[in-house]
């Protein structure tokens, strides 16, 4: 994850204060769109749906009958914590991506000043919210820890110090891009930092990457010794995979719940979902006419850009190439002022609660996000319909009640062929969070 700043230097300037709430300008939604990703002729990973019938975002009713409550988690980083001061009590739990691995391997280093959060934080009920403190490193510094008895020591010492004297509740290890081969040592490593944070008292939660195809860490063997596993389902379509497409479709989503649900006790497992989305420009090289790169931008970045380029916001359904049905999933396109072709793709309430309740479906402990904050987390917490740091999960009759009878996802819990190509790239995005309960159906999860 990497520091991305989106509030600007007002905001650096109002740090220890709560911005007050701004109306977001009203873009325009297009025709409800249906994406046959299939078609030869867009190209495997082109997506280009075509329009179909009208279905404005506010047609969606909130889900009326609740089966399962499932609490809400948040990461916290320095560069938004201000905004998130006034939604902090919303959750069951709270992450602070405060930290980063040195590259001698042991030392930490705080990514920001400690102030803001003491200060948004200090008024908390350490018995209705957990606090843990995340670390983040770069692959090569953490590989010498994980290879170095005498380094990993130093490590487990530095970060038993460091919950300690902030008063977190656990540590929370997010050190991505190890690759396959160091899974092992990975494990042997968060065995030994579990031994000695029980030991006085304290938690250890894992933070792993999603795959197309197998996970490169062990998650069963890590599930031994952690108290949390949580899997990133985002960046199915990242910055760097060269062509643009939904964050994170839905039926991605629940093929690796159900995979995980065989493998991890669910009291473990915290999925996490990225609120936020990618602006893909279309290569400008002549040797990679067909690549698309991406930058990250929040939600609300997102709403401004389509009313900056007055274009209309289009919700894309269907199934993408491999198979997975994508969801309802916002996006525009628009070209800039070099007329350079671009592609923005994100979230918003409907595909985040969408997700959201699909794997609520299978009583994970908690859902958390990254990264919710700025101005999106304000209104979406005023909404009239989301009342609680919870979100509701509906059985398959109950979810019916709600749907059109046009609609159905139900194709989405079925294994589908993956390819082989590894995303690992999670950008570290300050985005908005987006829930609001809505209306989805799945087989029931047994």
């Amino acid at each position: 994850m990497v520091q991305v700043g989106v509030i600007g230097v007002l905001a650096a300037l109002l740090v220890w204060q709560i911005k007050p709430a701004m109306p977001l300008p009203k873009p325009t939604y297009a025709q409800t769109e249906s994406a046959d990703l299939v078609n030869e002729n867009l190209g495997v990973r082109r997506y280009l749906p075509t329009a179909r019938e009208y279905i404005p975002p506010t047609a969606f009713e909130p889900v009326s009958i609740l089966a399962e409550k499932v609490p809400l988690s948040a990461w916290i980083a320095p560069w938004n914590i201000a905004e998130q001061q006034s939604s902090l009590r919303k959750y069951s739990s709270i992450s602070a991506f405060w930290l980063t691995l040195n590259e001698n391997g042991y030392d930490v280093d705080a990514k920001g000043n400690w102030e803001p959060w003491i200060q948004a934080t200090q008024n908390l009920d350490p018995e209705q919210i957990t606090k843990w403190l995340s670390i983040s490193g770069d692959p090569d510094y953490v590989f010498k820890a994980l290879t170095d008895a005498d380094l990993e020591n130093k490590l487990i010492e530095n970060l038993t110090s460091n919950v300690q004297k902030w008063s977190f509740d656990g540590i929370d290890i997010d050190f991505e891009g190890l690759g396959a081969s160091n899974k092992d040592v990975f494990s042997i490593f968060i065995k030994h930092l579990a031994e000695k944070f029980h030991s006085i008292g304290k938690r250890v939660s894992v933070t792993v990457e999603v795959r197309l195809d197998d996970p490169p860490m062990d998650w069963p063997s890590l599930a031994q010794y952690a108290d949390e596993i949580r899997p990133m389902f985002y960046d199915y379509h990242s910055r760097n995979t060269g062509y643009p497409g939904p964050v994170a479709p839905i039926g991605w989503i629940s093929e690796k719940m159900t995979i995980i649900k065989k493998d991890i006790p669910m009291e473990k497992v915290v999925p996490a979902l990225g609120n936020y989305g990618y602006d893909w420009q279309k290569s400008t090289d002549p040797l990679t006419p067909d690549q698309y790169h991406g930058i990250g931008l929040s939600f609300e970045k997102a709403v401004n850009l389509a009313v900056e380029k007055n274009q209309q916001i289009s919700r894309a359904k269907g199934n993408d190439p491999r198979g997975y049905d994508i969801g309802d999933a916002p996006h525009f396109s628009y070209l800039d002022e070099t007329n350079n072709e671009h592609h923005v793709w994100f979230e918003d309430k409907i595909s985040l609660t969408a997700k959201a309740n699909l794997i609520a479906q299978y009583l994970p402990k908690s859902i958390i996000f990254w990264n919710v904050g700025s101005l999106g987390d304000t209104l979406y917490w005023q909404a009239e319909d989301f009342n609680s740091a919870t979100i509701e999960s509906t059985t398959p009759a109950e979810a019916e009640k709600n749907l059109d009878a046009t609609g159905t996802n139900d194709a989405s819990l079925n294994t589908q062929e993956t390819n082989t190509n590894e995303n690992t790239d999670n950008a570290d995005i300050p985005p908005e969070q987006t829930i609001l309960p809505a209306p989805t159906r799945y087989p029931e999860v047994n």
